[in-house]
């Protein structure tokens, strides 16, 4: 399985047997570029939030490309998704696209719904794009060969407090991290 982030916060798996892409957020050009590749079709478009950072264009490039989109049943009437090919869920859940487990896991972040990723062809692979991390959340993640982290805060001073805390409440910082993988034996990617 091979994982791209690309520049504007999306990113491309590439199993063995299909290819997904996580979020949109980037211009339609930007996702085509990162998203599309003739000799391997794109399967679905996967959107752990309805925030505009993460599913801007989609709906566009979904129907431009005759993708479905998989999201939950609430990020999708959130996002008012029409006319175009859907895949409804209600997380925690488990869907089977063409032989890959896609696993959507809630976590805790200020969005309507939101989820983190395990998939599954070969090997499992874990992906948290936003959100805060718990125990019993990264308990879900223990058993995957490797995890893509996307939700570390890095804090600078000088900034006001309520953005302080506001951040606090909804990412990991790195120390948060360290000590809810200590035990874990595969490979963290960290962004």
């Amino acid at each position: 399985m091979n994982i791209t982030i690309n520049s504007f916060g999306g990113v491309l798996v590439e199993t063995a047997k299909e290819n997904f892409a996580i979020n949109g957020g980037g211009s339609l050009k930007e996702m085509e570029k990162a998203y599309l590749q003739p000799e391997h079709p794109l399967t679905a478009l996967i959107l752990t939030s309805e925030h505009l950072d993460r599913s801007r264009n989609a709906a566009l490039f979904a129907q431009r490309h005759h993708i479905p989109i998989l999201a939950s049943f609430i990020t999708q009437c959130k996002m008012r998704l029409r006319d175009l090919p859907l895949i409804y869920c209600f997380p925690p859940t488990e869907v089977d696209l063409y032989g890959v487990k896609i696993g959507l896991h809630h976590i805790r972040y200020d969005s309507i719904d939101p989820v983190f990723l395990t998939i599954e062809d070969e090997e499992k692979t874990g992906i948290v794009i936003d959100g805060k991390l718990d125990r019993e959340t990264a308990e879900k993640l223990m058993d995957c060969r490797r995890i893509l982290l996307c939700n570390k805060v890095k804090l600078h001073d000088p900034m006001p407090s309520a953005l302080r805390r506001r951040i606090l409440s909804v990412y990991n910082t790195s120390e948060e991290q360290k000590e809810l993988f200590k035990n874990y034996k595969g490979e963290i990617i960290k962004r």
